[in-house]
């Protein structure tokens, strides 16, 4: 089962905390309704709904300090299983993998208002983002998920050179193999934003943030830490003076895109040294969409 980052406790106590005691609140500063005015800066809390689209672009995969060729296991295979794997025909086909979009992501945030319309906001969320099955392959063994690192091709055919036996009659292979099971992505970023009052009566406002901070991202069942950053545009609605409704857009992006260290799995032994390898992967990691969500204040 793959590691995951759980920021569910993040996400509950942003919920709970509309139960906690609660002061008025506002971000109109030239009002003279005194609801409206805080006395001072104020905390709140925020659960927020991600509505995200995967712009993944550049992938390759290599082996550490080699260059091979990486072919997909092919789709008409029965199952996964290990014997299956260790087939060098049964890998016989190209292998792009395309990201699935997210639309179930989530994040909690901690906020402090000042009475000058900025604000700070520390968020941290949670996405994943799964490999689309490729078409005409069976999506219940999960067939579309693996590719071989191959070092040496077959000469009359696209896929590794057969196994071979050594004088001992042990099987000698030209590849290892990957599972690709997508990217998650917990991010834990530090935003500064500022809010602008559109119309008094109907107590709405446009806010815009930008931030920075880190995406911890597993890819490959390993997980590296990216430094990120994110911009936002929205609009919010006070449903009073102690809940806001809010919408946005944002965008969101990773720097750095290589994954290195990550662990392959063998057929046999290598017919020829390193016997022992890993791999390096590269991927632009960014995405985009939008977010509904609700503040506390207090």
């Amino acid at each position: 089962m793959k590691k995951k980052i759980n920021i569910a406790n993040v996400i509950l106590l942003a919920s709970l905390s509309a139960f906690l005691p609660i002061k008025s609140f506002a971000i109109y500063p030239n009002n003279s309704d005194n609801t409206q005015v805080p006395d001072n800066p104020q905390i709140y809390l925020g659960t927020n709904y991600k509505l995200s689209i995967s712009h993944f672009t550049d992938f390759s995969v290599q082996e550490s300090y080699r260059k091979v060729d990486i072919i997909g296991l092919k789709s008409n295979v029965p199952d996964t299983k290990y014997d299956t794997l260790r087939v060098a025909e049964n890998f016989n086909t190209e292998y792009n993998p395309v990201f699935k979009n997210n639309f179930s992501g989530l994040s909690g945030t901690l906020g402090y208002y000042s009475d000058k319309g900025f604000r700070l906001e520390l968020e941290a969320s949670y996405q994943n983002f799964d490999v689309k099955p490729h078409k005409n392959y069976n999506t219940e063994n999960d067939a579309y998920r693996y590719f071989a690192l191959v070092r040496n091709k077959a000469k009359d055919a696209f896929q590794p050179e057969k196994d071979v036996q050594d004088s001992a009659k042990n099987y000698r292979s030209f590849y290892s193999f990957m599972r690709n099971d997508g990217v998650s992505i917990t991010s834990v970023m530090f935003s500064g934003c500022y809010d602008l009052l559109l119309n008094n009566d109907l107590k709405i406002s446009s806010y815009a943030c930008a931030g920075i901070g880190g995406d911890f991202i597993e890819f490959f069942n390993a997980i590296k830490i990216k430094f990120a950053y994110q911009a936002k545009l929205g609009i919010s609605y006070s449903l009073s003076p102690s809940v806001h409704v809010f919408a946005d857009t944002y965008y969101h992006k990773s720097v750095g895109n290589q994954f290195k260290n990550l662990r392959v799995q063998y057929a046999h032994t290598f017919k020829y040294a390193p016997f022992f390898t890993s791999a390096e992967a590269s991927l632009n990691v960014g995405y985009f969409g939008g977010e509904l969500g609700f503040r506390f204040i207090f």
